[in-house]
């Protein structure tokens, strides 16, 4: 039951930090989308960086308990190659969600009577196709991050430790001729 309650409080701690991270994420898309005129997917791209490193820290402290490990540096190649995996997701389902949205509001807004009507509000035009195709691809990346921190980023695997023994069982000795 403890570990019931330890896995559902590092959900809801993780699940808190990746709000923050996500709010950071989506603030900064803003600024180098609309102000610096990047590309759409390079803004994704660049604001989700940002979120990641905040994360790392936040996730290392709090959701995993994983503070005094002594392994910051292998947890944070780690979590690099769990958070570009998640990056690479985040990128593709944004880029993808944003040209579906468009697609099909421009192909099917006179045959559904909803999206017409949604199309003649003035609050149509407020809503950022952009923001909502993001907030996809965050949704999309958050599984992965979660689930590959939580299961590899902040867990001790052995993985190290039979590599470096591998690594030294190889080493001949110096003065011993074949």
């Amino acid at each position: 039951m403890n570990r019931v309650k330890s896995n559902i409080k590092g959900l809801v701690i993780y699940f808190a930090i990746a709000v923050v991270g996500a709010s950071i994420s989506l603030s900064s898309r803003f600024v180098f989308d609309d102000y610096l005129s990047l590309s759409y997917s390079l803004s994704v791209g660049l604001s989700y960086l940002l979120g990641m490193v905040w994360g790392f820290f936040m996730t290392k402290a709090f959701a995993f308990d994983a503070k005094k490990s002594g392994n910051t540096s292998r947890e944070l190649i780690k979590y690099s190659i769990v958070a570009f995996s998640a990056l690479g997701l985040t990128v593709i389902t944004a880029s993808v969600s944003l040209e579906f949205f468009k697609w099909y509001i421009k192909n099917n807004s006179e045959e559904h009577t909803a999206i017409k009507a949604y199309m003649s509000m003035p609050i149509a035009n407020k809503i950022d196709k952009k923001f909502v195709a993001q907030i996809a691809g965050i949704i999309a990346g958050f599984f992965v991050n979660y689930f590959g921190h939580r299961f590899l980023t902040f867990r001790t695997t052995g993985a190290y430790e039979k590599y470096k023994n591998r690594k030294s069982f190889r080493k001949r000795p110096a003065n011993r001729t074949y």
